[in-house]
């Protein structure tokens, strides 16, 4: 958000709006509407000429918090024609045929 970012008025009430340091809205909510947030991160690999096409190699969840409640590497079922380690820091031995990632169809 910019940092002249003005809070809407037409939040719903049960909304507590405050603005932060860097003027940017921040809503407060229950620690029991919290528990019902997740973020997922999907880490990708490239398969195919060229390692073109992308299959899943990597799959994390975590809480509110940041604490993991999943993470786990996947089988690729094709060879894996480009590891795109710089940015995915997936590994061959994280995803191949000997390592204990999952497997999905």
């Amino acid at each position: 958000l910019p940092l002249n970012f003005q809070a809407d008025k037409t939040l719903p009430k049960r909304v507590n709006k405050k603005l932060t340091k860097n003027s940017c809205l921040v809503e407060e909510i229950s620690n029991d509407e919290k528990s019902r947030y997740v973020a997922m991160d999907c880490e990708m690999v490239g398969v195919g000429y060229g390692g073109r096409r992308n299959a899943l190699a990597r799959v994390s969840i975590v809480d509110w918090y940041g604490k993991i409640v999943f993470d786990t590497y996947v089988k690729v079922n094709e060879p894996i024609t480009d590891l795109r380690t710089f940015v995915s820091g997936i590994r061959l031995s994280d995803v191949d045929e000997s390592s204990s990632a999952m497997e999905y169809e």
